[in-house]
C-alpha cells in the first residue's frame, strides 16, 4: 500500500513538478526509508532472538524473520533515491534515537539472556548425567533396606 501511494505520487511529482507535490514526494520517499530502516531493526531483532534465546525450534520465528527483512528491502529500494536529503528528516532522527537508546538495550538484553540460558543449559547437563545415576542407585538401596511386606489373612 505504502508503494503504491509513493508510486502515484511520485509519478504525479514528475510530470507535473508541482512544490506542493514534490514536497509530498520527498515526505513519503522520506517514510519509506524510515519504515525501511524500522523492518531492518526488527530483522536484527528476530535475528538476535533466533540465535540466542530460541534455539532450534523456532520455525515461527525465522517465518517472521524473513518477512521483517522482505520488507526492509522492498521498502529500501523505493526510497533509495535521494537518501543523502532524508538523512536530515524527522523520520530519521526518531529512528536513530530508537536505535541508539532502547533498542541497543534491548539487543544487549537478548545478549545477557541468551548467555544465561547458556549457561543453565550447562548446568543442567552436567548435572543430569551425574547425579541421576547416583540417585537412582541411592533410591534403590534406601527403598530396598526400608520395604517391608506384610502378610494379611484378609485376602480380596
Amino acid at each position: 500500500m505504502y508503494l503504491e501511494n509513493y508510486e502515484i505520487v511520485r509519478r504525479v511529482a514528475e510530470s507535473k513538478g508541482d512544490s506542493d507535490v514534490v514536497n509530498a514526494e520527498k515526505n513519503l520517499r522520506s517514510l519509506l526509508s524510515a519504515r525501511a530502516k524500522i523492518m531492518a531493526a526488527k530483522a536484527d531483532i528476530q535475528q538476535n532472538l533466533i540465535d540466542k534465546v530460541e534455539g532450534v525450534d523456532c520455525g515461527v520465528s525465522r517465518q517472521e524473520q524473513q518477512e521483517f527483512q522482505d520488507a526492509a528491502n522492498q521498502l529500501g529500494h523505493a526510497s533509495e533515491r535521494d537518501e543523502e536529503a532524508a538523512g536530515e528528516d524527522v523520520y530519521h532522527s526518531q529512528v536513530a534515537e530508537i536505535t541508539k537508546g532502547d533498542m541497543s538495550r534491548l539487543l544487549s538484553d537478548v545478549n545477557a539472556c541468551g548467555a544465561s540460558q547458556s549457561e543453565r543449559a550447562a548446568l543442567y547437563a552436567e548435572s543430569n548425567q551425574e547425579a541421576s545415576d547416583e540417585f537412582r542407585q541411592d533410591l534403590l538401596r534406601h527403598l530396598a533396606g526400608s520395604i517391608v511386606v506384610k502378610e494379611h489373612r484378609i485376602r480380596y
